[in-house]
Order: structure tokens, then sequence, then C-alpha cells
């Protein structure tokens, strides 16, 4: 895992074609189910990138353990500042990290069949170029019920 700095990476995604969508609400009782159910529609992942849009409050639920943990400098803002993480078991961590905090942050697994923006008001969009990247991960979600919620989503 490791931590750094892309001036202009926020402003690229925002500039790309997403429009397809669907928010649901983040459970922070259940963040490991939840976790587990994105991660599971995320089969080929190798690696995933967080990208810290803004920091409300410090964070101190499960990023500075993480970043102890992999010998990261506890920065948390920044110009673009992005956590990567390696492996399926390193991006369900840093995923579940992220969700645990007071942060809006961009979700970009790789392979990238969508990415995800998630925000310190509990909600997290899943957004895509194509509806069909969308359903597996909206349903998978919709079964585990979680609560999907009417929202549209401005990056």
């Amino acid at each position: 895992m490791r931590s750094f700095e892309s001036p202009g990476t926020l402003k690229r995604y925002r500039r790309m074609a997403l429009d397809f969508q669907q928010t649901f609400q983040t459970p922070l009782k259940d963040l490991d189910r939840f976790t587990d159910v994105i991660i599971s529609k995320l089969p080929q992942t190798e690696a995933a990138q967080v990208i810290i849009d803004q920091v409300v409050f410090e964070p101190r639920c499960e990023l500075p353990g993480l970043f102890a943990r992999h010998s990261l400098p506890q920065q948390w803002s920044g110009v673009d500042r992005i956590v990567e993480a390696q492996g399926a078991m390193e991006v369900r961590e840093l995923l579940r990290a992220a969700l645990s905090e007071w942060i809006d942050f961009l979700f970009v697994p790789t392979p990238r069949p969508f990415v995800i923006y998630a925000d310190h008001d509990e909600y997290i969009t899943f957004l895509a170029q194509r509806k069909g990247k969308l359903s597996g991960v909206v349903t998978a979600l919709a079964a585990a019920d979680f609560r999907a919620v009417d929202y549209v989503r401005k990056l």
C-alpha cells in the first residue's frame, strides 16, 4: 500500500461520462457485510485507489491504524491525496477503512467496471459509463437489504 499526491486526478474523473448511477445509505454499523458485498462484485480486482476529496474531520476510526500497519505517513489531505492498495485483501481493507471515516472520497478499482464516490453524509454512489456495469452490485446490495436512496450525485 502506498500514499501520494496526484494533482488533477479528481478533475479528470469529474470530466468522465459516468452517466449511470445508484446511491445507497452507508450502513456504518454493518460495514463489514456491506464492504464484502461490494468486493464480491469486483472479483478480478487487482488494485484500487482511494482519492481523498475532502477531510471533514481528522480520521480517527480505521485509517490511522491502516496507515500505521503499512508504514504510511498520517497525511490525509493535500492535492488529490491518493491511497493505493494492491491485491484483493488490501483493496477490501482500504475501502472498509475509508468508509468508516468522515471523509469524501472516490474509490477506483482496477479493472474499473464502476467507480464509487462516498461522502461524510453516509451516502455511497456507484457510477459507471454503462448501466450494465452497475446492475450486479446494485442487485447484490438490494438483495442484502441495504437501502438505496433517491439521490443524484454530481461529481
